[in-house]
């Protein structure tokens, strides 16, 4: 029965894989692209803030004191209208 049960297994994985595989070229031959979401600082008016982070950072200030200067600085993030500690943490977590 295990055995039966892990091929059913195999199996099932392998078609998840053909069928995001097939997905991902579908996008890619009617887009041009399909890569995901870019990482902050990727686009135009980004590596300002990018920087800033990075600066205030490196003084040993935590996060959300981080985001406090940001907000008043008036520096605004891809989406929303205010920096959140946590925000700022994955940007620079992942740099």
């Amino acid at each position: 029965m295990r055995q039966i049960f892990g091929a059913i297994g195999e199996y099932d994985r392998a078609m998840i894989v053909a069928k995001l595989r097939g997905a991902r070229q579908r996008m890619k031959a009617r887009t041009g692209a399909c890569e995901g979401r870019k990482p902050y600082g990727f686009y135009d008016g980004e590596s300002e803030a990018l920087e800033r982070m990075r600066t205030l950072r490196e003084t040993g200030m935590g996060y959300d004191r981080i985001t406090e200067v940001l907000n008043a600085e008036g520096l605004k993030p891809r989406t929303g209208a205010q920096w959140w500690g946590k925000t700022v943490n994955n940007i620079l977590s992942a740099q």
